[in-house]
């Protein structure tokens, strides 16, 4: 995903997370190419299904998809209205999450990953809002936690 980055005006990869609308932008933009990622792996046929589930269980996490996309549009259209000031973790960290994310998702091939990934990562799309910098510091945090389980399995 990294192919796709974003130009930032000033380029200050070092500033919060979250506290200008090109940083918005940019992070809008990481969750639709993870969404981009996700429906890549739901429909390449390598994930499996565990014993006793069924093709329900692929089809929410489709449904997820489309909603961290849907979340996506509405943070990148409406930026000016989601930024945080109170977020302490620096821009460069929370894409560098974003990626490790990313990174993860070709290499899944348990539905139960899949889900506890998507459900890391919308969680944490919803979570900007203004004022939450603390909530999404906690989310990336646990993003972070979430990839690196992940990826030693």
């Amino acid at each position: 995903m990294s192919r796709g980055r974003p130009f930032f005006k000033g380029n200050n990869l070092m500033a919060n997370a979250l506290s200008t609308v090109d940083h918005l932008h940019a992070v809008a933009d990481r969750f639709f190419g993870i969404a981009n990622l996700i429906h890549r792996q739901l429909n390449c046929g390598k994930v499996h299904q565990e014993p006793g589930s069924s093709w329900s269980d692929l089809h929410g996490l489709l449904i997820e998809e489309y909603g961290l996309r849907a979340r996506a549009a509405i943070l990148r259209n409406d930026a000016a209205a989601h930024l945080i000031s109170n977020c302490s973790i620096q821009e460069a960290e929370l894409l560098a999450v974003l990626e490790q994310a990313a990174e993860a998702i070709p290499n899944i091939r348990q539905v139960y990953q899949l889900r506890s990934l998507i459900a890391g990562i919308s969680t944490l799309c919803v979570g900007i809002s203004p004022g939450k910098g603390h909530v999404v510091e906690f989310l990336a945090a646990e993003l972070k936690k979430d990839v690196h389980r992940i990826s030693q399995t």
